[in-house]
């Protein structure tokens, strides 16, 4: 798909590289908080605003602004879909990730029966829109992805992936096999941090993924999901820049419905504990990120996953999320084994039917896919 992007998101983002930005949200007044919540559109002064500490005193108004702006344009909806991971076999070095080299244990992936076989149990829930996952390996490559996405199809009106960067050339394959969205988390946006985080590896390219929505935006992807994993870095500074990213894909690929999601670090399945700095995250902090994202961009979609626990996601779904999982496992043959935690530890076990009733108490309508492709 031929789109002139007068400039990369790389340029956007070394643009403020000589911005402290600690020094400025720091130095936020009560009145740039009032001045940016009386605003309909938002600039980076008042997004700077509204991430600071101090606008914390102000989220109750925030986040009612967000319901009634999410009400407005997604009505009562919450998009519902699974994971399905196929493969936890990988050759990065990442400190933080449960399918990371470092971590020993017995690897897997799918055969195509194998992965019927879960498509069938999904379905059999209820579920219609599925995100399969990888981890990045020469075993998942482009034939195996292609192939994999055109058995989901058989199942799914809507299939996503959430798996390792691709060429724009491979998107397009990929496109062909029926994939309508892709997913890919930046993990973290401040290169020094990305680079000690990421050991070796294909991911210790932080350019190549940073690129990765616009290749996959060329490619001809419908909904592009990003996001940073909330804990690596200082988490304000990593919630300006996904937005701003958002702000970016969205502005530059019209024909692309963007989503973004604020994932919390999880403990690794198994226990290990984490070998750097991990930088806390609150409950308030999410609702917070999650109502400024609504308020700087109307129309995005937001993801809340079961990262978070039963108790967090009844309480934030009115407030501004549209897309919700249900029923999850992150462990590779999952469903058939009736196994939950693989890559990392999952916070909301209910099921998706309980999940759906959990939904419809909220006055919420829960919807089950959001494209339909025509035949």
């Amino acid at each position: 798909m031929n789109v002139l992007v007068k400039k990369s998101f790389f340029d956007v983002f070394q643009s403020y590289s000589n911005f402290n930005f600690e020094e400025r949200i720091s130095k936020v007044s009560h009145d740039d908080v009032e001045r940016a919540l009386s605003k309909d559109y938002l600039n980076d002064n008042d997004l700077i605003a509204l991430l600071s500490p101090l606008a914390k005193e102000y989220l109750p108004f925030m986040l009612k602004k967000s319901y009634f702006l999410t009400r407005k344009y997604f009505g009562n909806v919450i998009f519902i879909y699974a994971p399905l991971y196929v493969s936890d076999h990988c050759v990065n070095g990442c400190l933080y990730c449960g399918f990371s080299v470092f971590n020993k244990f017995k690897r897997r992936t799918l055969n195509y029966d194998e992965v019927r076989k879960e498509a069938e149990i999904l379905i059999s829930r209820g579920i219609r829109h599925v995100l399969f996952l990888t981890g990045e390996s020469k075993l998942v490559g482009t034939e195996y992805i292609c192939n994999v996405a055109k058995i989901l199809k058989e199942y799914f009106d809507e299939v996503s992936i959430e798996i390792y960067p691709m060429t724009e050339k491979d998107y397009t394959k990929v496109i062909e096999s029926g994939v309508e969205g892709l997913t890919v988390y930046q993990e973290v946006y401040d290169p020094v941090i990305y680079d000690k985080l990421h050991v070796f590896g294909p991911k210790k390219n932080y350019l190549f993924r940073l690129e990765t929505p616009d290749r996959g935006a060329r490619a001809g992807f419908r909904e592009i999901s990003i996001g940073a994993l909330l804990g690596l870095a200082p988490v304000r500074k990593e919630v300006f820049f996904t937005l701003k990213h958002a702000e970016y894909i969205y502005e530059n690929y019209s024909h692309i419905e963007v989503a973004v999601s604020f994932p919390r670090i999880r403990p690794i399945h198994g226990g290990s504990s984490f070998s750097f700095d991990v930088y806390n995250v609150s409950d308030e902090d999410i609702l917070q990120f999650v109502a400024i994202a609504r308020l700087f961009l109307n129309r995005i979609g937001i993801n809340i996953s079961t990262r978070e626990s039963k108790e967090f996601r009844d309480n934030i779904m009115l407030l501004g999320p549209t897309r919700m999982s249900a029923g999850s496992s992150t462990y590779v043959g999952g469903y058939s084994e009736g196994k939950t935690d693989g890559q990392f530890d999952i916070a909301d076990n209910r099921s998706v039917s309980e999940f759906v009733d959990a939904v419809k108490s909220k006055g919420l309508c829960p919807t089950f896919v959001n494209w339909v492709k025509e035949l």
